[in-house]
């Protein structure tokens, strides 16, 4: 029995991952979970994952194994497992990678390193919230946090909306915008470098914040109020974000990949699950158990028709990363690389 391995550079030199391909997998992967042919960890099939941790070396480490099945054309069950998940590690970033199972016999078809991968589908999956929510009339676009998942989100949505007129960018240091300016510069994408928070917000009709999940408190964390966005703005949260709970509640139309996701997250941390985990469909939770928000006021991105998508509320987007997706996206990397003999052949 051989196995597939496939290393970044394997991913990386043979163009394996195009953020236009990526994002028609992230439909297809949607749709399936929309037909609930899918399942992942925990009681309710939908865990984000288990999450272990431990001290070493005077840093509380902590590791994520994401087990899930995918259907559909995919037709694969897989574990993505990463780590550890603190500052200061070596190489500056959590390491991924994802193993991909025959459904029936349980025999190893890849081992994908996964880092990439999961660069690609947290960009793919915002791309698809836009598609879902706003498409037309898009003057301006904020950039909060310019990393490599804004970066590859702003290619898809030049390449999904033709020319954006105006790009702010907000970053934390020097070295991290020039590095965003120079990926996107032979694109011809205009970038304008802003100071602040607000000034990235104000005038945006989509905003995608991924300024990660290393914050000590939730002071620390990205807090975005209420006067600065403008009518009917999207605002895509891939990382942790603070809004008021007064214009969640009563001015927002909030969204996310999957709310039993969740809910999940609920059984697993206790209450407050905001406080633990803070990710705007956390939030939703905490809301909904206070009985200030309906379960029934938080819309799965895969049910919402476009249509009926308001224009009089801020548009709210929460992804918080579901083994699903790397297992739809791996599955495409793999079927690639097979066909055209990239990677390393292991013996099982």
């Amino acid at each position: 029995m051989k196995i597939r391995y496939l290393s970044e550079n394997d991913i990386n030199s043979h163009g394996l991952l195009d953020i236009d391909e990526s994002l028609s997998v992230m439909e297809k992967m949607f749709e399936c979970i929309k037909q609930n042919d899918y399942k992942m960890g925990g009681i309710n099939g939908n865990s984000h994952g288990n999450r272990m941790f431990f001290d070493y070396n005077e840093k509380k480490n902590l590791y994520i194994s994401m087990p899930g099945y995918l259907g559909g054309e995919f037709n694969n069950v897989g574990i993505k497992w990463h780590g550890p998940n603190i500052r200061g590690i070596l190489g500056g970033e959590t390491k991924h990678m994802l193993i991909l199972n025959d459904v029936n016999s349980g025999y190893p078809k890849g081992v994908i390193s996964a880092t990439t991968l999961t660069t690609y589908r947290t960009a793919a999956v915002s791309l698809y919230a836009v598609k879902k929510l706003k498409k037309k009339n898009i003057e301006c676009v904020g950039i909060v946090g310019p990393g490599n998942i804004n970066t590859i989100f702003l290619k898809g949505l030049v390449n999904l909306l033709g020319e954006i007129p105006k790009i702010k960018v907000k970053g934390r240091s020097v070295k991290g915008l020039n590095t965003f300016e120079e990926k996107l510069m032979n694109q011809g994408i205009p970038i304008e470098r802003v100071d602040t928070l607000e000034e990235c917000v104000s005038e945006s009709d989509i905003i995608s914040v991924a300024t990660g999940f290393e914050f000590d408190t939730i002071s620390d964390m990205p807090i975005i109020r209420d006067k600065w966005i403008k009518k009917n703005a999207l605002i895509l949260c891939p990382s942790y974000i603070k809004f008021s709970d007064e214009m969640i509640v009563s001015r927002s139309y909030n969204t996310v990949d999957n709310m039993k996701m969740y809910m999940s997250y609920k059984d697993e941390l206790g209450y407050p699950v905001y406080k633990s985990l803070s990710n705007l469909g956390n939030r939703y939770v905490d809301l909904i158990t206070d009985e200030k928000l309906k379960l029934t006021d938080v819309h799965n991105i895969f049910e919402i028709n476009s249509e009926n998508v308001p224009d009089d509320k801020t548009l709210l987007f929460c992804s918080g990363g579901m083994v699903v997706e790397d297992i739809a996206l791996g599955t495409m990397v793999l079927n690639k690389a097979e066909n055209n003999n990239v990677g390393t052949l292991l013996e099982f």
